[in-house]
């Protein structure tokens, strides 16, 4: 799916880019729902088999806030590739080192009181990257739009 709609994009297709963009986010959806059911399921079985509840809690928490992040990660693909199809790769590899950088920094403070902020422990890291993705996702969204505004024909 992922290439196809870097080609469509590539060719100016924008009927079959938005085809294929639009059953992507469906996609997402339903891979995004069972990863975070799963996630809360393993949680649930670990609870329900004499872990610490502790431990059971944590993994609901961490569920919970990664969710959205399997929605966006998999727009984040589609996103790259439609970059990498026109060749504008020449900053993934900083905003790579970056984002991570920023997921350190997010971590400390979600997870572990950092600035001041609520301790929210595993499940301020499943937190802190669904917050970093969500910051990819509008980057790489606004600079696949500006590579898609340029390569438009212009009327002569």
């Amino acid at each position: 799916m992922l290439p196809a709609a870097a080609r469509a994009a590539t060719i100016g297709d924008n009927a079959a880019f938005q085809a294929v963009f639009s059953v992507g986010w469906r996609t997402s959806l339903v891979v995004a729902v069972f990863l975070a059911g799963s996630v809360n399921a393993f949680a649930i079985l670990l609870e329900r088999t004499g872990y610490v509840s502790v431990f059971a809690q944590a993994g609901k928490g961490y569920a919970a806030y990664i969710a959205p992040r399997y929605f966006l990660f998999i727009k984040l693909i589609a996103l790259r590739n439609i970059l990498i199809s026109f060749g504008k790769t020449h900053y993934l590899s900083l905003i790579a080192i970056a984002s991570a950088v920023v997921n350190l920094v997010f971590n400390y403070v979600f997870a572990f009181r950092g600035f001041g902020f609520s301790e929210l422990g595993l499940g301020g890291i499943g937190l802190a990257t669904t917050v970093v993705d969500l910051i990819l996702f509008v980057l790489f969204g606004t600079l696949a739009l500006g590579v898609l505004r340029d390569q438009r024909p212009t009327a002569n």
